[in-house]
């Protein structure tokens, strides 16, 4: 499983061309799920990440990889994250 996080650049409601990378891995990788949603940005992005992972079983978040698209790192802010995720974003 893949799951895809991030702003316009990932969501394949606004890049409908084949080539694009989003549809790319869906075509080619199974279970691939896009949660990209445009007009969001990094704080949205991550949120999301962290409400869905609350979701699902560790067994399951153990078989999903994770991408997430930060169109811009240097405009991350970490004060929204409760402290016990914020060990998910170290590099």
């Amino acid at each position: 499983m893949l799951h895809i996080y991030g702003d316009s650049f990932a969501d394949n409601r606004v890049y409908k061309k084949s080539f694009s990378w989003p549809n790319t891995l869906q075509r080619n990788l199974p279970n691939v799920r896009n949660f990209a949603h445009q007009g969001t940005g990094v704080k949205w992005t991550v949120s999301e990440f962290i409400k869905t992972n609350l979701r699902i079983s560790i067994e399951e978040q153990n078989k999903t990889s994770v991408l997430l698209l930060l169109s811009s790192a240097s405009r991350f802010n970490y004060k929204h994250i409760p402290l016990k995720h914020q060990g998910l974003w170290s590099a």
